[in-house]
């Protein structure tokens, strides 16, 4: 019996092929970094409000927020302390605290409070 050659289908042809460095634009990649040194449209100003969404830019989990004083903020979406996602987080007047230990960061990613850590530290 011989082998049937399936024409008729993409089973047949060889995967496709891309340039590594002008497609990809995760951290670290050419045209990532190249990316990164410009503004990136990622939201309407009206819609980013005291309920934290999460999204993806350029490959890069963030989390978009609306703090009490009326300030947007856009963080990594996990928090330093202990990777939890800061999409559950708490807004607040001074910016969004997280929901596992209540480390308060402000809309640029500035820890301002580390509730039950000794001394501040």
């Amino acid at each position: 019996m011989t082998a049937r050659i399936d024409s008729e289908t993409a089973y047949g042809m060889t995967p496709g092929t891309y340039d590594r460095a002008l497609a990809e634009v995760g951290r670290g990649t050419p045209s990532g970094e190249l990316l990164r040194r410009y503004w990136q449209p990622i939201a309407l100003s009206k819609d980013v409000t005291d309920l934290p969404q999460p999204l993806s830019v350029l490959g890069e989990e963030l989390v978009l927020f609306r703090d009490g004083a009326g300030r947007a903020g856009l963080l990594h979406a996990r928090c330093c302390h202990r990777g939890t996602t800061l999409g559950y987080g708490k807004v607040e007047a001074e910016g969004i605290r997280c929901c596992y230990h209540g480390w308060l960061f402000d809309v640029e990613g500035h820890c301002l409070d580390q509730p039950c850590e000794p001394d501040g530290e």
